[in-house]
């Protein structure tokens, strides 16, 4: 899985030395947009109005999986995600001697645009 993951980057960095400029700012402007997009945890009710896009999740912590939602959302044209929850399920993994348990976590929510007209950057 880490190999995979190695490649893939190594991969994105090579097609990020070839790019013209205007590619590597527009790549630019996506990666600041996505990063903008707002993480509101469970519980919490957002003061603005909203529209769903749909569910995302993610695997990992909840740094990793908080940048996967963020990912994910910019794809859907999202400004944020609401209803953030984490979970951490315990795994079976049987690994050397003796049996243990790995734990998980898997990040959702759902994505939202707002619809009060207002943007990221104000």
């Amino acid at each position: 899985m880490r190999r995979a993951a190695v490649v893939a980057a190594l991969v994105l960095v090579a097609a990020g030395c070839a790019a013209s400029p205007e590619a590597r700012r527009t790549e630019e402007a996506r990666r600041a947009r996505c990063a903008a997009i707002e993480i509101v945890p469970a519980g919490v009710v957002p003061s603005r109005p909203y529209q769903v896009l749909g569910p995302v999740t993610a695997d990992g912590g909840a740094r990793i999986g908080h940048e996967a939602l963020r990912e994910s959302a910019c794809r859907l044209g999202a400004d944020a995600v609401i209803q953030v929850r984490q979970e951490s399920p315990a795994e079976y993994s049987p690994s050397g001697p003796g049996a243990m348990f790995e734990e998980r976590a898997q990040v959702s929510g759902t994505a939202v645009v707002w619809t009060d007209g207002a943007t990221l950057n104000e």
